[in-house]
C-alpha cells in the first residue's frame, strides 16, 4: 500500500472537523483510498492508496486546495510518500514591501532534491534505514544538452536553511530596496576550497553570463542586470559585499517577490561544487561527477564516479541495449513501449518528473491565429508522439476556460514572424515545425530560430522573436519560484496566468512524460534520482 501522512494544522479543516470522527464505508471497494484518524489535535490522517494513480490525483487536489492558504514549507518522502506541511500564522505584509523570509519559505515544495534536507534525520531513518553501499561507476544518458531539473539533484543544494539545517545562506534583512544575505559560516566545498562572498558574487556573475534569461529570473530587480546582459556594463552594480560572510542586493524597486525568486537550487549552481556530486571534468557533452565526501555532513553520493552524457545521440534506446549506457531518459513513445515490451528482463522504467510545453507569444494577433491554426491533440499523438495530456494552464492541472479580454491585433501577411525554439529538445523542434506548417498553411510567413541555450536564453531577453517555443518541469504546480521564474523568463514578470491566457500571450499545449530506464542492479535511494547507486554484486 502507498502511504501518505498529511500533517497540518489548517484552521479550515479544524472548523470543519472540531472532534474529527472515523468515516468507514463496509464493504467499500479496494481500489478507493481509507481514510483513518490518527490525531484529533492536530488534524493528522492516514490514507492508504492501492495505487499510484489515487495517491497522485489527491496530491494533486491537495496541493490545489492549500494555494488559499498562506504555507512555509510542503516536501514528501520519497519511499513511504509522507507529506509534510508548516502552516504559517496570518501575519500582514506592507503594500510595496518585500515579503519577509519567514512568509516565504517554499523551500522548492514537493522536489526530491531537498527532501533530505526537510525532513529530520530521525524522520529519515524511518523510511529507510538500510544505506546502500558506497562504490562502482554509472554511465547515464540525459536528452538534452544542460543538466534536466529532474537530475539537478546530484548537483545542486538548497540555499537556505530549514527547522533541521543552517543551509549555507541566511536572508539576514530585506528591506524595500535592499537584501542582505549572510552565509552561515565557512563554506567548504568538495574540492576543499572555501567560498567566501566575493567568490558567491563572481558565481553569480556568471551565471548571468552564461544563463541570461534564468539570471533574470533569479535577481530580475537587482540594479544593473540588463544592462550587464545587454554589454552595457562590465559588472553586475547590484551585487555587493560588505565582508567575507555579507552580500547584498540592490533593487531598483521594491520587489514583494524578490526573496521568493531567490528561493532556488539556482542560487548556489554547480560550479561551486556543493552538491553531493560535483564535476570533475567536463569534455564536449561529457561530464565526469565525482562524490563529494566534504561540503556534505555524511555521504549522499553512493556511487565513486558518474558520467553524464548530455544529449546528441540519435538512438539512445538502442545504445543501451549495446551497453552504452546504464540508464537513459526517454519519451518517446516508440521508446518507452520497446523497454517495455524487449528490456523488461533487463531493465526498469521508472516514471520522473514530466514537463509541461507551451507557447509564448509577443502579440496576441499571433497567438490567436496559433490557437486556431494548431490542434493540440493532433500535434501530441501524430507528431510528437509521446505519452501525455493536454493542459489548460501550466501552473495547475485544474481546467481553466477564460475568454480574451480584447480583440485580438491582427496580423500581417507580409510580415516574417519568428519562432524561437531550442534545437537540443528534440519535443520543442517538432512542436515549432509543426507550427511553421499551419501557418504557412493560412499564408502567414515565419522562421524558425534554432537556438542552443545560451542563444536562446539572449532572444528571450531581447524578445527577438514573435513566438517562442518553451516548457516547464510540472514542480511549477506547486512551487512559487518556478512560477515566477516562469513568468519572468517568458511573459515579461505578468505572475498571473489567468491574464497572461486571456491575453493570449501563454497557449498551453501538453504535458510530457518522462521516464528513467535503468539496468538491473541499478537502484534509486528513496527513489530519489540523486540517489542513484549500484546493487552489491552476488558472489
Amino acid at each position: 500500500m502507498i502511504r501518505i501522512w498529511i500533517v497540518s494544522c489548517l484552521a479550515v479543516l479544524m472548523a470543519m472537523s472540531c472532534t474529527p470522527r472515523v468515516v468507514v464505508k463496509e464493504n467499500a471497494e479496494q481500489a478507493k483510498p481509507t481514510i483513518r484518524l490518527v490525531q484529533s489535535d492536530t488534524i493528522s490522517y492516514i490514507v492508504d492508496f492501492p495505487d499510484n494513480q489515487g495517491r497522485d490525483a489527491f496530491l494533486l487536489s491537495f496541493r490545489e486546495f492549500l494555494q488559499n492558504y498562506p504555507f512555509a514549507t510542503v516536501s514528501k518522502g520519497q519511499d513511504h510518500k509522507i507529506v509534510l506541511v508548516n502552516i504559517l500564522p496570518e501575519q500582514g505584509t506592507e503594500p510595496g514591501s518585500i515579503i519577509p523570509f519567514e512568509r516565504s519559505r517554499f523551500i522548492e515544495e514537493m522536489i526530491q532534491e531537498t527532501v533530505e534536507s526537510t525532513i529530520g534525520d530521525s524522520a529519515l531513518e524511518t523510511l529507510d534505514s538500510i544505506t546502500p553501499a558506497t562504490g562502482g561507476s554509472v554511465k547515464l544518458y540525459l536528452h538534452r544538452s544542460g543538466i534536466d531539473p529532474s537530475f539537478s539533484s546530484l548537483l545542486d543544494v538548497f540555499p537556505f536553511g530549514t527547522d533541521n539545517s543552517p543551509g549555507f545562506l541566511s536572508v539576514a534583512d530585506s528591506s524595500r530596496g535592499r537584501i542582505t544575505l549572510r552565509l552561515n559560516g565557512r563554506i567548504l566545498n568538495g574540492k576543499n576550497k572555501i567560498f567566501s562572498a566575493l567568490d558567491i558574487i563572481e558565481l553569480w556573475t556568471n551565471f548571468i553570463r552564461h544563463h541570461p534569461s534564468e539570471g533574470m529570473a533569479v535577481f530580475y530587480r537587482v540594479q544593473g542586470v540588463r544592462e550587464f546582459i545587454e554589454g552595457k556594463e562590465a559588472i553586475v552594480r547590484g551585487f555587493g559585499a560588505t565582508d567575507e560572510f555579507t552580500i547584498t542586493l540592490r533593487l531598483t524597486q521594491p520587489d514583494p517577490y524578490a526573496v521568493h525568486r531567490l528561493t532556488t537550487s539556482r542560487l548556489l549552481g554547480s560550479d561551486l561544487r556543493l552538491g553531493r556530486y560535483f564535476i570533475d571534468s567536463e569534455e564536449k557533452d561529457v561530464l565526469l561527477l565525482l562524490p563529494n565526501t566534504i561540503s556534505t555532513p555524511k555521504r549522499t553520493a553512493f556511487l565513486d564516479k558518474l558520467i553524464l552524457r548530455r544529449g546528441g545521440d540519435l538512438n539512445p534506446i538502442l545504445s543501451f541495449s549495446l551497453n552504452k549506457y546504464d540508464a537513459i531518459v526517454l519519451t518517446s513513445l516508440s521508446d518507452i513501449e520497446y523497454a517495455r515490451g524487449n528490456l523488461a528482463q533487463k531493465a526498469t522504467l521508472i516514471k520522473i518528473p514530466s514537463d509541461r510545453y507551451f507557447l509564448a507569444a509577443c502579440r496576441s494577433g499571433l497567438g490567436r491565429v496559433l490557437k486556431e491554426q494548431v490542434d493540440v491533440s493532433d500535434l501530441l499523438k501524430n507528431f510528437v508522439k509521446a505519452e501525455g495530456n493536454l493542459i489548460s494552464a501550466i501552473e495547475t492541472d485544474s481546467v481553466m476556460d477564460i475568454q480574451a479580454t480584447s480583440e485580438a491585433s491582427e496580423i500581417s501577411g507580409l510580415e516574417q514572424h519568428r519562432i524561437l525554439f531550442r534545437k537540443d529538445d528534440p519535443v520543442s523542434k517538432i512542436i515549432a515545425e509543426r507550427l511553421l506548417a499551419c501557418l504557412s498553411r493560412v499564408k502567414i510567413p515565419c522562421t524558425l530560430i534554432a537556438a542552443d541555450q545560451l542563444e536562446y536564453e539572449k532572444e528571450l531577453v531581447s524578445k527577438g522573436y514573435d513566438c517562442a517555443v518553451g516548457w516547464v518541469t510540472e514542480k511549477i504546480k506547486v512551487s512559487k519560484s518556478e512560477q515566477l521564474r516562469a513568468a519572468a523568463m517568458w511573459f515579461d514578470d505578468q505572475e498571473q496566468e489567468s491574464t497572461r491566457l486571456a491575453e493570449i500571450k501563454e497557449i498551453p499545449l501538453f504535458s510530457v512524460n518522462k521516464y528513467l530506464l535503468v539496468r538491473n542492479g541499478i537502484g534509486l535511494y528513496r527513489g530519489e534520482v540523486g540517489g542513484i547507486y549500484l546493487l552489491p554484486q552476488e558472489p
